[in-house]
């Protein structure tokens, strides 16, 4: 997982097109375009950080995606750059309820995952 991520993380858009597909993307396409946003729910089954880094070279629209920030601040930084490279706007847990109402009126894909264990 950590190889994985580290090749995604310098990856190009296409590579990560090529190795991940996302079924069906013309149906955020017609929301966003409408106005609506989307939220975008996935297992924690996958590699997570290839689902973000594709989905926004696909999709071509915004897309916040909900992650814990990390203690280790160089550790962070790192993991909120490499998720920004192509369209996603990492967004603090404990800030995503800010974040939405901040955002009230802009089309956006809102991104999480569940944990398998999760209730």
């Amino acid at each position: 997982m950590i190889v994985e991520t580290v090749y995604g993380y310098g990856a190009s858009a296409a590579e990560m097109q090529r190795r991940v597909r996302i079924d069906n993307p013309e149906i955020l396409r017609q929301c966003t375009e409408r106005g609506q946003s989307v939220v975008l729910l996935a297992a924690h089954f996958c590699n997570w950080e290839w689902l973000l880094l594709a989905a926004g070279a696909q999709l071509g629209l915004p897309i916040d995606a909900v992650y814990k920030p990390q203690r280790i601040e160089s550790y962070d930084r790192f993991l909120r750059e490499g998720r920004a490279r192509f369209g996603g706007n990492p967004v603090p847990a404990n800030n995503v309820l800010f974040d939405v109402m901040k955002r009230k009126g802009e089309a956006r894909a809102y991104a999480a995952r569940r944990r398998p264990d999760a209730p």
